[in-house]
């Protein structure tokens, strides 16, 4: 096993899941991505601990140090351009906007941003007028923030006042003209307060709704028994269709409630949605995730080691 609960490459080979490279295998050397999505998680540091959250540990001292940020995305930078595409890094943690350097990186990818965007993934409870200004002034595509429900709902996952906190950090980003996503992670504990989400997202003007299911990592692992059964998971997709189906018949809505993850085009076909197609999930093909210690996985809900930076 490699550090923490990631396992590495060679174990798995060892354990039958995966085959061992060959050279006399298919050469994959020309392929190049269209462009190439970064998920960084510059820091383990929280202000929050949420109960299904898929980290274990909350260190401050796990963040990557400035001069390592400035190599990585030195070496991004370099993929790129010897690629000839375009990338785009989401930001993450634990919370970004507790790392000390984050913005003076962001100015590095401002400075950079004919090649590559960026965009925030935030709990939400930080944000201020002054860093929202920071985010519009360095050309953030878009901020996204989690909610689990109504204010009772939410602040019994992510704690109390951590509610009215994101909902604050929303307006202020409405009003810099920062587009604005919100993440509903769904669980039998939750499902049933989807569409109160979705009206609060319609009330406060967010632009895009959307949801994934419980991936029982880290602490979240003791939530194990709140993952949806099969027969849970088709109705709460009936019930997103649903309230998908009613928002685009309201007048003075701005919310966009996307329904194109994992299993949601089952429910599209169903409903006889033209254009419907299976997820293709783009980890280790499109997008890759750096952790705070420089490991390299797939995708943080894939905790393979396929590297270290």
């Amino acid at each position: 096993m490699g550090p923490g609960s990631f396992e590495l490459e060679e174990s798995l080979i060892e354990r039958g899941v995966i085959g061992a490279p060959t050279r006399d295998g298919p050469s994959h050397e020309g392929f190049i991505p269209r462009g190439l999505l970064l998920q960084w998680h510059i820091t383990d540091a929280c202000n929050l601990r949420c109960s299904h959250c898929y980290q274990e540990s909350y260190s401050e001292t796990d963040s990557m140090p400035y001069e390592l940020m400035k190599e990585s995305l030195a070496q991004y930078l370099g993929i790129l351009s010897e690629w000839g595409i375009r990338g785009h890094i989401n930001f993450t943690g634990g919370e970004p906007l507790l790392e000390g350097s984050f913005f003076n990186l962001l100015e590095r990818v401002y400075d950079n941003s004919e090649q590559l965007g960026f965009a925030v993934l935030t709990n939400g409870t930080l944000l201020d007028r002054y860093n929202v200004d920071q985010l519009k002034k360095l050309g953030c595509r878009f901020v996204q923030v989690s909610l689990e429900g109504g204010r009772s709902a939410h602040d019994s996952i992510r704690g109390p006042g951590s509610f009215d906190k994101t909902i604050w950090g929303l307006g202020l980003l409405r009003k810099a003209g920062i587009p604005t996503m919100v993440s509903f992670t769904s669980h039998r504990s939750n499902a049933g307060y989807f569409s109160e989400v979705a009206e609060i997202c319609r009330k406060n003007r967010v632009d895009v709704l959307w949801s994934d299911r419980l991936v029982p990592l880290g602490a979240g692992k003791a939530f194990g028994a709140s993952l949806m059964r099969p027969s849970e998971v088709k109705t709460f997709f009936d019930e997103l269709y649903r309230v998908r189906e009613s928002f685009i018949k309201k007048w003075f809505n701005n919310t966009e409630i996307r329904l194109h993850r994992a299993l949601h085009f089952l429910t599209l076909l169903e409903h006889g949605e033209k254009g419907a197609k299976p997820y293709k999930c783009s980890a280790g093909r499109s997008l890759l995730t750096l952790m705070p210690s420089g490991l390299v996985l797939p995708c943080r809900r894939m905790p393979i080691v396929v590297g270290d930076i």
